[in-house]
């Protein structure tokens, strides 16, 4: 067993007690530690791991086996103070976190602090990754590498769709990398616009070289940022509904959704990607609205329902 290995079985030994687990214990329950020569060696071994996985970020809990008669500790690591908390994170920053974390893997890329921290959390991300067009690994890993370094990046890429598109070489500070409807998007400063831009993955044609260092500050890291930026590639789309009972109904507009109201008609304006939020809003006023459009949201309204019932 590798020293790596090792301390991953010790992080996944001590996230899963709930009152901790004492030397002893932990020495019966991993083979480096229960077969050392020596009870010394074992100590020795299991300070070094527990020093280096506290190093990591990991936090361990010490604690008197039996406070009033023993001066034997137990050992447990907190969660919650030693994790992002992946379940908090959107389907589409975890998918490209695993998508990441894989390819990093391969090319042993990935750092030790991380991996440990992702396997040991891997039970929040996603098992499977559906991508609707096939995308370039090699470029994907290219990416990740000039977001970490804050590096330029120059690429040929394709605009516009397949049959009339126009390509042409770009300069780019990328910044982040995000899935949405299936497709991978790079977010980044283009040096070419002077602007900020999306780039879909599987229009870029191929990756040319990496460029010097940009130290300038962008903002792009504001989350309302990359929302505004993701839904510029997005159309706006219309539909209507009919007020049962106006007094009821929250009129409230909120971001990508704009409601006008004529007497007993509604008419609203959406982006595609508020689709969910959108539902729910219908779902939360289903009392006092009738005969929404488009017939999509309505599909997907019936379907959260039954799922609502079904749970019931």
């Amino acid at each position: 067993m590798n020293k790596t290995e090792r301390q991953l079985n010790l992080v996944f030994l001590l996230l899963n007690t709930k009152r901790g687990l004492s030397r002893s214990q932990i020495q019966e329950q991993i083979a480096d530690y229960r077969e050392s020569t020596s009870q010394l060696s074992f100590e020795r071994m299991f300070e070094r791991d527990k020093e280096e996985i506290k190093a990591l970020g990991f936090v361990l809990d010490t604690n008197l086996l039996d406070m009033a008669s023993s001066d034997e500790f137990t050992y447990r690591i907190h969660r919650d103070s030693s994790f992002i908390k992946f379940d908090e994170f959107s389907m589409e920053e975890k998918l490209v976190l695993q998508m990441a974390v894989i390819y990093l893997q391969k090319r042993n890329m990935l750092d030790t602090s991380l991996n440990l921290k992702i396997e040991a959390n891997f039970e929040y991300l996603p098992i499977e990754v559906e991508i609707n067009n096939k995308i370039n690994e090699n470029f994907l890993v290219s990416v990740i590498r000039a977001i970490q370094e804050s590096r330029q990046i120059f690429f040929d890429y394709m605009s516009g769709n397949a049959n009339e598109g126009i390509e042409s070489t770009r300069k780019v500070t990328p910044l982040h990398l995000m899935v949405k409807n299936g497709f991978y998007y790079l977010i980044g400063f283009s040096h070419d616009r002077k602007d900020y831009r999306v780039f879909r993955i599987d229009r870029i044609l191929r990756f040319i070289d990496f460029g010097e260092i940009d130290e300038a500050s962008y903002l792009i890291d504001k989350k309302d940022d990359l929302i505004n930026l993701l839904e510029s590639a997005n159309p706006i789309l219309t539909g209507s509904f009919q007020i049962i009972e106006k007094n009821k109904l929250d009129s409230t507009d909120f971001p990508g959704f704009n409601l006008i109201i004529n007497g007993k008609d509604a008419q609203f304006s959406f982006r595609s990607s508020m689709t969910d939020s959108l539902t729910r809003y219908f779902a939360l006023n289903l009392d006092c609205i009738s005969d929404i459009s488009p017939q999509a949201l309505s599909s997907k309204l019936n379907q959260l329902l039954k799922s609502k019932f079904n749970e019931k």
